[in-house]
């Protein structure tokens, strides 16, 4: 999966929080690998928290085609 491998690439830690539609990590600390799993391509919105305060992955919700997704670094 190129999104967990680049986050890990730029600093990511192992654990995660997320703000997700996916009610699997909603409100969750857990690995982040598993985070990504779920939120990746799910269609709806997720910002996952890699590092508090300097870095997150965040996927908007898919409209039409693939969804927005952006590495957010501080």
């Amino acid at each position: 999966m190129r999104g967990c491998i680049r986050v890990h690439y730029i600093g990511a830690g192992d654990f995660y929080y997320a703000i997700s539609f996916h009610e699997e990590i909603d409100g969750k600390h857990s690995p982040l690998d598993y985070a990504l799993e779920k939120a990746v391509g799910f269609g709806m919105p997720s910002l996952i928290s890699c590092l508090p305060d300097r870095l997150a992955y965040f996927e908007s919700e898919q409209v039409f085609g693939p969804p927005e997704r952006f590495i957010l670094k501080k």
